[in-house]
């Protein structure tokens, strides 16, 4: 969902918008998402790097980014249920 706020994919929407032929529409669906899939790699190979890098040096420091890392992201997510669930009514 993060990833989607960027707009990439609406980027995408537009310029399919303006390819003639079926068969270049696709050709550029998949160049698109190999792009993004390399693009997310790299970045997230460099945010990790650090942490991979300074694991055993800091390990005590490493445990605690972990767990912090995992229950912000499991706060999050159950945030967002909720919003969708409860505030925008999908479950009444």
């Amino acid at each position: 969902m993060i990833h989607g706020l960027a707009g990439s994919a609406a980027l995408m929407l537009l310029v399919l918008g303006t390819i003639r032929t079926p068969a270049l529409g696709l050709l550029y669906i998949l160049v698109f998402g190999a792009g993004s899939i390399l693009g997310m790699l790299g970045i997230s190979t460099l945010l990790g790097l650090p942490f991979v890098l300074t694991a055993e040096r800091f390990a005590s420091i490493h445990q605690r980014i972990r767990i912090a890392a995992g229950a912000t992201s499991v706060a999050y997510g159950v945030w967002i249920m909720a919003q969708v669930g409860i505030g925008e009514g999908l479950f009444r």
